[in-house]
């Protein structure tokens, strides 16, 4: 969700996740009523799954940047203009202008980039190219050359379309980031000052060694000068859990009309529940430096035990009214569960002004759920297989025969599809959105997952050599075995895999 503040309109996006064709999905409100009528526009991927998209608001378009996906192949990163004018004005064909950045070198596109977007009511200068940045990391897995910011200028031109531009990165000043992800967070928020042009962003890293060990810090950023010559004007990680343990993690940051810039994140550690926290500095400060300690906007009260995914991104922004508070959005977790995530939002203002009160125009109508589930931890030992089915995939199935029928809801199998991310699929293949877990009946553009069973459900990888998958003797896979004799045998299928999001992270588990 985007305010484009110069029009007073709201702009939604959502991927589709069903091919052949994929759509990155745009709804620009006809009004300033959020909850009021949209036009509705479809941005083609061709045949490319539009994963993980960020948008940006600019004057002359709504920039977009997709992760493209050809199958279980990374494609490259996808960049889309859409005509702002012509969004605005509800034209049913708005020019819309794209290109795939491929990953060649992968390091040079990272795992994405994000498209700035204006906070402020002062435009960037006429003509302005909207700015997208990405990042690239020596102890990354793309086997960059360097630590540093890819810096790109997507140049639209709504009279002819054809001379749109991207020309190709230069990198920044030098930095040091340890995160496994080479992944700016979003929000990459631009302000014009008159004098100078500022952009933020941060990314999770590696911080070093706390009191228990490795602990994650956010590495935060301001480039200034991005239609001239860009530079880093300060940069920071801020790391407290290099003292208290703490982990800070998914972050996104802001800067308001004064200059100051703050930081909302999520936190937590083994005593500490997944929380919705936020600093900040001045724009006086030392430069570098989040000065203003550190607040609680929700103190967590339970932990995720199912997927390891958490937000994928979150959101701070100025308030458009006063241009000094900001507001933030995060999940947290009320009671210990697999899939009781729930959202918070909240406001401060470092000024110590009033914080606005959030009045919601409409009540929504409850609607039932399917998440509510109870989890039972089993104690039985898993049994190993010693057959190797040859899953060594990124969301992949392998079809794999039984070796004696299988009923299901009243309908017999003799084989099934052992999928990478821990789902026995009988009847259809590497389902739209397989990947990212969710309580059942499945959300839209996910699954519909008929006649699948999930003895695991996560995003998992089994294709990995060595970091995680060197703690399973056999290497990660899904492996088979048989045990007992006719007419009392037992099919055993059993997952040996590693977390998308870190490959150091290992899982195991089985169907019988």
């Amino acid at each position: 969700v985007l305010y484009d503040q110069l029009a007073d309109r709201w702009i939604l996006t959502q991927f589709t996740a069903g091919g052949p064709t994929f759509f990155e999905c745009v709804a620009v409100s006809q009004t300033s009523d959020p909850t009021g009528a949209y036009f509705r526009y479809a941005i083609s991927t061709g045949t490319n799954f539009p994963d993980y998209p960020k948008a940006g608001v600019w004057p002359d378009a709504y920039y977009f940047s997709t992760r493209e996906f050809a199958g279980n192949n990374f494609a490259g990163v996808g960049a889309y203009a859409l005509d702002r004018a012509q969004a605005l004005a509800g034209n049913p064909n708005p020019t819309v202008v794209g290109f795939l950045a491929p990953p060649n070198p992968a390091y040079v596109v990272g795992d994405g980039l994000l498209p700035s977007t204006l906070d402020g009511q002062t435009p960037p200068p006429a003509g302005s190219p909207n700015f997208y940045v990405g990042s690239q990391d020596d102890n990354g897995p793309y086997g960059a050359p360097s630590d540093g910011l890819t810096f790109w200028k997507f140049h639209y031109d709504p009279n002819t379309p054809g001379n749109s531009t991207i020309p190709q990165p230069s990198t920044a000043n030098r930095i040091d980031h340890l995160g496994y992800r080479q992944r700016p967070l979003f929000r990459l928020a631009y302000r014009n000052f008159g004098d100078h042009e500022s952009l933020v962003t941060n990314q999770s890293v590696s911080a070093g060694t706390g009191p228990n060990g490795e602990v994650s810090g956010i590495r935060w950023w301001e480039l200034r000068d991005p239609n001239g010559s860009p530079v880093i004007f300060q940069e920071g990680t801020y790391a407290p859990g290099l003292s208290d343990g703490v982990h800070r993690w998914m972050g996104s940051i802001a800067m308001n009309s004064l200059g100051d810039i703050a930081l909302g994140y999520s936190a937590s550690n083994t005593t500490v529940f997944p929380s919705v926290f936020y600093t900040a500095r001045h724009a006086g400060d030392p430069p570098g430096q989040m000065t203003l300690g550190e607040g609680s906007i929700k103190d967590g009260t339970g932990s995720q035990t199912g997927s390891n995914r958490w937000g994928d991104y979150t959101a701070l922004v100025p308030d458009p009214t006063d241009d000094t508070t900001f507001w933030f959005i995060d999940e947290y977790v009320p009671t210990t569960s697999g899939i009781g995530w729930r959202l918070r939002i909240g406001a401060f203002n470092l000024a110590g002004g009033p914080t606005p009160t959030p009045s919601p125009s409409v009540t929504p109508t409850p609607t039932p759920s399917g998440c509510q589930y109870t989890f039972t931890t089993g104690t039985d030992a898993i049994v190993p297989g010693d057959t190797n089915t040859g899953n060594n995939t990124d969301d992949g199935d392998t079809f794999i025969s039984l070796p004696f029928s299988f009923q299901l809801y009243d309908q017999t199998f003799n084989g099934v599809n052992v999928s990478s991310n821990g789902r026995l699929d009988f009847v259809t293949v590497n389902e739209p959105g397989g990947f990212a877990s969710a309580c059942l009946p499945a959300p839209p553009n996910i699954g519909p997952f008929d006649y699948t069973v999930f003895p695991l459900w996560s995003d998992y990888r089994t294709d990995i050599v060595g970091e995680g998958c060197a703690n399973f003797a056999s290497g990660c896979g899904i492996f088979t075995s048989v045990t007992g004799s006719a007419p009392n045998r037992i099919f055993n299928i059993e997952w040996r895999v590693v977390y998308f999001a870190d490959h150091n992270q290992t899982a195991r588990g089985a169907a019988l």
